[in-house]
């Protein structure tokens, strides 16, 4: 397997990140977006390199969680961080809107990749304002600046849940069973039209599960039990906020393993190969709430054989960068064998490309030292318990990560605004890294 960091090309490509959520939250409601989302730029910071520049607006981060990073190899040079003022800005203004409007930070990111052989924009999720972002820094740079993502318009498509589920069917990649319910009625013959879909579908293992083309995180996300009270009780909860106007209604099994397989797809005909497998953590509503690695998915070879057949079918299209599949691993009800669905794709960075760019940049320092290589990570958001990055540098000085033992805990994405965070927990192995996220909520 391909590694996460090779994706970024050698020493002589630099990569700008500008990697907020914003034009993908602009559809989610305020009430279903993380509480962290705000920070999400942050994230970036994971990804780095020392030379590489990572653009970011939330709220200014705290010097100590650079030099934190910094300390351990992580992240980019402090004068590569470019911190945008946005005060007086819309909260759904991007990165690269504020940016084009801003010559000054303009000529102060192409003076830092000037003498790169390629400059790379690398954005969480490829947008239009990505492209007229590079446009821009291609007037003053005077050399080309490649977009990760391609196509905007290929990339939004890809992600919708129905065309997900449609073109996997042609590409032989098995799905559930389920059916599309598309709103163009009054609304209660849309809800009419979602209750047959539901009572079709149920009977088959007596749960179903509904999506919405364009939730993320699992915003628009509900199941359905066999019973007339579940069923209209979700029903109800979707007329009060219908967020889509096109509804994916699925057969829903007993998942064993929900695997996020990460592929990264080269421009053109170049390569297609998967970069990062671990399992999403999922609560009792099947929202995403973290990422856990190594995989315990019976059916992994199945899966990256799909996703990497999806992938080429995304590149013939125009689609470069990183992708994410969701699979579901499950035990057959009749025979009891191991199978493999796809869920979802995400045609961009998610949830798992962060830990999996943080412990891959952790283990080459930890070969460089002969200290001990890390096997596991798990992620979560967490409570920040702490007013300032210093105070939880003193409060939680135990946990923090140690070289010398591979083991601990790294917090990232701080929102202060919310006091949480992301926290990745790193270990020799999957059960220790649970278990010390057990003990660290318990405390």
């Amino acid at each position: 397997m391909r590694s996460l960091v090779s994706t970024l090309g050698p020493a002589e490509v630099i990569h700008i990140f500008v990697h907020d959520a914003t034009a993908l939250l602009k559809n989610v409601p305020r009430d279903a977006r993380t509480r962290n989302s705000r920070s999400y730029d942050q994230r970036a910071l994971l990804m780095a390199r020392p030379h590489d520049v990572v653009c970011m607006s939330s709220p200014s981060i705290d010097p100590s969680f650079a030099h934190f990073l910094s300390e351990r190899g992580i992240g980019p040079r402090s004068n590569n961080i470019i911190q945008l003022d946005t005060a007086s800005c819309d909260e759904e203004c991007t990165i690269s809107h504020l940016l084009c409007r801003c010559p000054v930070l303009l000529h102060d990111i192409c003076e830092r990749v000037a003498t790169a052989k390629r400059v790379v924009l690398n954005p969480y999720s490829v947008s239009d304002d990505v492209h007229i972002l590079a446009k821009e820094l291609e007037k003053v740079l005077g050399k080309p600046v490649m977009v990760l993502g391609g196509n905007p318009r290929i990339a939004a498509s890809a992600n919708r849940k129905h065309v997900t589920f449609r073109r996997a069917q042609l590409l032989d990649i098995p799905v559930a069973p389920g059916e599309v319910v598309e709103w163009s009625h009054s609304q209660s013959e849309n809800l009419a039209m979602l209750r047959s879909a539901i009572r079709r579908q149920v009977e088959k293992t007596g749960r179903v599960i509904i999506r919405g083309a364009d939730g993320i995180s699992g915003s628009d996300t509900f199941t359905v039990e066999k019973n007339m009270d579940s069923r209209e009780q979700v029903l109800g909860a979707i007329s009060r906020t219908p967020h889509s106007s096109v509804y994916l209604v699925q057969v829903l099994h007993e998942i064993v393993a929900s695997p996020n397989i990460l592929v990264f797809v080269e421009p053109d005909d170049g390569g297609v190969e998967v970069v990062s497998v671990s399992d999403q953590r999922l609560n009792r509503h099947l929202k995403h709430v973290g990422n856990i690695a190594p995989s315990i998915a019976s059916t992994l070879a199945d899966m990256v054989r799909s996703a990497e057949s999806y992938g080429r079918w995304l590149q013939s299209e125009g689609f470069t960068g990183l992708v994410g599949f969701d699979f579901v691993d499950y035990a057959d009800p009749e025979s009891g064998k191991s199978q493999y669905l796809l869920a979802e794709i995400n045609a961009r960075a998610n949830g798992a490309t962060y830990p999996g760019f943080l412990m891959e940049h952790l283990n080459a320092r930890q070969f460089s030292f002969d200290f001990p290589t890390i096997g596991a990570y798990l992620s979560a958001l967490v409570p920040l318990r702490a007013q300032s990055f210093a105070e939880f540098l003193h409060n939680y000085d135990t946990w923090l990560f140690n070289p010398r033992t591979g083991r601990g805990i790294i917090p990232y994405a701080i929102c202060r605004e919310t006091m949480c965070c992301n926290m990745a927990f790193l270990g020799p192995s999957r059960n220790e890294v649970e278990a010390m996220h057990q003990a660290f909520l318990s405390q």
